[in-house]
This record gives C-alpha cells, sequence and structure tokens, in this order.
C-alpha cells in the first residue's frame, strides 16, 4: 500500500517542494505560521495542503489540532476537536505516543482521528487500544533538523486539503 506522505516544517523556506512527498502540514497560528507565500509555494508544487493550528481558535480553517507540550493541552485539543465537529465533523488530532491515553480520555465521547507522533525512524503503526469513535490515522514517524515526516495510514481519514488561500 502506497501512504501519503506528509512534512511539516517551522523553516518552510528551507524545505524543497520536490516529489518525495505529496502534502505538507502547514502552522496557521503561533511561533511558526508559515507565511502564506510559503503555503501558495507548496500548494502550486502541487502537495496537499492540511492546516494545522497551534491554539485552537480557528477550527473552520485548520483541519489538525496540535496536542503537544507548548501548544494545546489534552483539554484544549478535545474542545477544538468538538468545535470542529460541529462544523465540519472531521476532527484530527496531532499527539505524540506517550500523551494518546490524556488525550483520549479528554476527548470523551468526542469522535477523533489520531495523528501520532512515533519518532522511529521508519513507519511503524503504534498498537494502540482506541474506543470504536476514535480512530488512528497518520503516523509521524521521522523528525530531523529541517522537516518531521508522517504518513496517512487510513485513507478513510478525511483530510480536505486547503486550496484557496484567501483567508489565509
Amino acid at each position: 500500500m502506497t501512504h501519503l506522505i506528509v512534512r511539516d516544517t517551522t523553516r518552510p523556506e528551507a524545505l524543497a517542494a520536490d516529489s518525495s512527498f505529496g502534502a505538507v502540514l502547514p502552522y496557521r497560528d503561533g511561533a511558526y505560521r508559515w507565511p502564506v507565500e510559503q503555503v501558495r509555494r507548496f500548494r502550486d508544487a502541487g502537495k496537499k495542503i492540511i492546516p494545522i493550528t497551534v491554539d485552537g481558535h480557528d477550527p473552520h480553517n485548520a483541519q489538525v489540532a496540535d496536542r503537544e507540550n507548548g501548544d494545546l493541552t489534552a483539554e484544549g485539543a478535545a474542545k477544538w476537536a468538538h468545535e470542529r465537529n460541529q462544523l465540519h465533523g472531521d476532527a484530527i488530532v496531532y499527539v505524540d505516543l506517550m500523551n494518546t491515553g490524556e488525550l483520549v480520555s479528554a476527548l470523551g465521547g468526542e469522535p477523533a482521528w489520531l495523528w501520532v507522533a512515533w519518532w522511529t525512524g521508519r513507519l511503524v503503526v503504534p498498537e494502540l487500544k482506541l474506543p470504536a469513535h476514535i480512530r488512528l490515522g497518520a503516523v509521524q514517524y521521522l523528525s530531523n533538523q529541517l522537516y518531521d515526516e508522517s504518513a496517512i495510514i487510513d485513507p478513510a481519514m478525511p483530510l480536505h486539503p486547503l486550496t484557496g488561500l484567501e483567508n489565509w
């Protein structure tokens, strides 16, 4: 099975838009918010644009919420997931493997897809016991000085890449 490879970076200007990956996860907000010209550069190179939020204030314009230390708490990510689901029904939360249990608990009965960071250096899908309303959709397996790399492992995970940049 071929997986969609996704990269994210805090330095988009340093990342080549080459053929080794198919999508980017640009930051919509926070200290590493991507400039619109960088988002446009990747979009024009044929990359899918999957916006991520670190502060959770815009559930309409970001499809992924970042549950990391320094970004959203588990409770903040659960609140964002509820708001995103009310608008679009497709909440995806990025979380490192060690904080998955805390996030699942905070989500309660809220449906969500998980994008789990497990830096093994190669694609390995962690075995997680998740409730039926929470599914594992992507794994981030590589982190280097320039970018992080993930693979979408479940093609059913609802990705609605951003096309227009009017509201960026």
